[in-house]
Formats: C-alpha cells, structure tokens, sequence
C-alpha cells in the first residue's frame, strides 16, 4: 500500500501511517515546514478529511491539532495541519504525534457501519439514488433523491445489519493500481464479503469492532431523505 509523498527527486517526504496502520496512536515525526502554527511532518498518524470522513482530532508536539488540508509539498502534495498555536518547536525538531484514538474508533466502527447499511438499504428498499455520506464521530449519514418517507425500510434494514455484523466478518483495504503514466494514485477499497466499494477513508478490520447499530430517517427537503447510522451505546 501507498502510504507516502515523493519528490521530484523520488524521495519519500511524508509517510501517512494510518493508511498502514490505522490502529496505530502516536509516531515520532520530523518537521519538515513550519508556517507560524502551519506544520507539515515526515510522518503521521492523523487522517485528514477524505471520502466523506471527518479528520482526526490529536496533538503534534503537545500543541492540539485544529485543522488541515493538503497542500503542494516538495513536488507532491502533503498533509499541513494548523495548530491551536505557533509551536516552540522548529523546522528539523523531532516531535510526537498523537492521536485521540477515542475519536477514531468511533469514525472508524461508523464508516465500516455506513457501508454495510448502504448494501443492506439498497437490498431492502431497491433505492439506488445514493447522492451524499458523510461520516463523524457521531454518526454517519447517507442521502437519498426519493419523495417518499423511508421509515418503514428502517426496521428490516437495522435488523439485518446488525445479524450480519454480529456474525463477525472480516472487513479489507486494497488498492485498485493505476497507470504509472497517469500520475494518480492507487484507487483504495473497502471490501467486505462480496461487497466492494471505492473508499479513501479509515475501516475496522472485523464487523464486530462495529458493535450494535440503530438506525434513523431524517427528511433533509424536498424529495430527499437521509438514513443516519449511530453505534447504539
């Protein structure tokens, strides 16, 4: 799995370890910038926004994490977070990274949920229209382009979800390769039984880390509903 930038000069210049490791907390990382409270590691542990999934919450050299995005970097593009504030530390320091793993667990057993329950929603309602998902540590949505109430597929829908979530499936990343002359990428995949989905965010390695889910309907206007997936705990 790809889980680094390269340079022009094919030097590796940040590594994003949770697309290795998405259990792992902590990692000691390198600055390599520094812009004020602007700073872009060699390495981390903390996801940023991508495939509908909220970024992760932590600290980089004590200092907690409030933003990020990626940006151009050494002839690639890599993860800059914004800090509460400016650190102490400088470019060249070695600093600790932390993850709020609380956090991500729950982003993680959510999305996985989100997932099961689109297939499982799709089978019971027959609606295909899927047009938004989102997934925090809250809950997890999916929108609709239907005119009708989708509360009586609710029932069925949970309950199927959480018989094939107790049975204990395993759940697998892999890359879909691309082009070398594209540029692009690798396409990531979330895959569980026959189930097969593009997907760039964070997953569980087994349906039962998701634990109980319930499920809600949510009218968000006219000709649109949404399904929202909680852990039930």
């Amino acid at each position: 799995m790809n889980a680094g930038i390269k340079s022009q000069t094919g030097k590796k210049e940040q590594e994003r370890l949770f697309l290795l490791n998405p259990y792992q907390k902590e990692a000691e990382a390198k600055i390599l910038r520094k812009l004020g409270n602007k700073v872009i590691p060699d390495k981390t542990v903390l996801f940023s926004f991508s495939g509908g999934q909220q970024p992760d919450s932590g600290t980089i050299g004590g200092v907690n994490v409030i933003g990020s995005e990626l940006v151009e970097f050494a002839g690639g593009m890599a993860i800059e977070y914004e800090l509460e504030h400016e650190p102490e530390f400088k470019e060249g320091d070695s600093v600790m990274i932390k993850l709020d793993w609380e956090k991500r667990l729950k982003l993680m057993r959510l999305h996985s949920a989100a997932h099961i329950a689109f297939f499982i929603f799709k089978e019971v309602s027959e609606l295909e229209d899927n047009i938004g998902s989102n997934v925090s540590s809250n809950k997890a949505r999916l929108d609709y382009a239907f005119n009708e109430n989708i509360s009586g597929f609710l029932a069925e829908t949970e309950e199927k979800c959480n018989a094939l979530i107790n049975e204990g499936h395993e759940i697998k990343i892999w890359e879909e390769k691309q082009d070398e002359e594209s540029g692009k990428e690798p396409v990531r995949h979330w895959k569980c039984l026959e189930w097969d989905m593009p997907c760039s965010g964070l997953h569980v390695r087994n349906t039962k880390e998701i634990g109980r889910i319930r499920l809600k309907r949510a009218n968000i206007g006219k000709g649109k509903e949404r399904l929202e997936v909680l852990l039930a705990e």
